[in-house]
Parts: C-alpha cells; structure tokens; sequence
C-alpha cells in the first residue's frame, strides 16, 4: 500500500512541476515579448524621425497624419500579439483558442 501511495505522489510531483515550468517558460516568453515590442517601438520610431516620415507624408499628401508613431505602435503590438501566441502555445492551450 505505501509504494501505490508513494508513486501517485511522485506522479502528482512531476506533473506539476511540468505545469510549473510551461507557466514559468510562457511567463518568460511574455515579458521577452513585451521587451522586444518595446525596443522595436524606440529604434522604429527613431528611424521614421531621422527620415522625418510625418513631414514627407505632409508634403506629399497635405495631411498632418504622425505615421511615425502609427507605424511604430503596429510594429510593437505585432511583436506583443506574436509573443502571446507562442506563449498560449507553450501553455498548449492553442487548440482550444484559435480553432
């Protein structure tokens, strides 16, 4: 009776360290995204300055529009939405999400 016992709690054991570490990695995932998207954000917005996009836009078209910060802002949330689905992959909840 004890090793019955005994195997379901290193069963027991092992599965939620397993669980624990998909959380740990997609947590780890999330915030290297969310780093990233930043970063991208800065150096792209820095780019489009220095080729001072948003005058040429309102030279050429007339419209004061800021494509700087639309373009950076989709770069970043790209980067933040493909960091969240590798990490829902990680979890392995993906199939329930995106079916």
């Amino acid at each position: 009776m004890p090793s019955v016992l005994q195997d379901a709690f290193v069963l027991l054991k092992d599965v939620v360290l397993k669980i624990v570490n998909r959380f740990i990695i997609a947590a780890v995932i999330l915030l290297a995204g969310f780093i990233m998207g930043r970063i991208a954000f800065n150096l792209s917005k820095r780019i489009l300055s220095e080729i001072r996009l948003d005058s040429l836009v309102r030279s050429y078209i007339g419209i004061k529009l800021s494509i700087e910060d639309a373009i950076s802002n989709i770069i970043k949330y790209s980067i933040y939405f493909i960091a969240l689905l590798f990490s829902v992959s990680q979890l392995g909840i993906e199939n329930l999400t995106f079916n």
